[in-house]
């Protein structure tokens, strides 16, 4: 037997005798959907609710000279308006 095919035995076999594990599916216990530069909570098409980035609780926008909200200036038909019109312009360091 040949230094080669020794080696793919062995490399096969321990794909046989070591167990395999797997981590288990995450489960996210919080779902968070976030219309950045929204004034309000809104609702998509498809039903979900969209929190506005400045209402929500870990909101890092609370100094209001690191940001500002802005709206696109054209809407194609075939784009929703729920969460794809808005978006926030970031122009300071968030974090120190």
């Amino acid at each position: 037997m040949n230094l080669l095919s020794l080696t793919t035995f062995l490399i096969s076999l321990l794909h046989v005798l070591l167990p395999s594990t797997t981590a288990a599916p995450y489960n996210a216990t919080d779902i968070i959907v976030l219309n950045c530069g929204a004034s309000s909570t809104t609702t998509s098409l498809d039903g979900r609710k969209w929190e506005a980035d400045l209402l929500f609780k870990y909101s890092p926008f609370n100094d209001k000279n690191a940001s500002f909200p802005s709206n696109a200036s054209s809407e194609h038909p075939s784009v929703p308006m729920v969460p794809y019109f808005s978006g926030r312009i970031i122009f300071k360091e968030l974090i120190n």
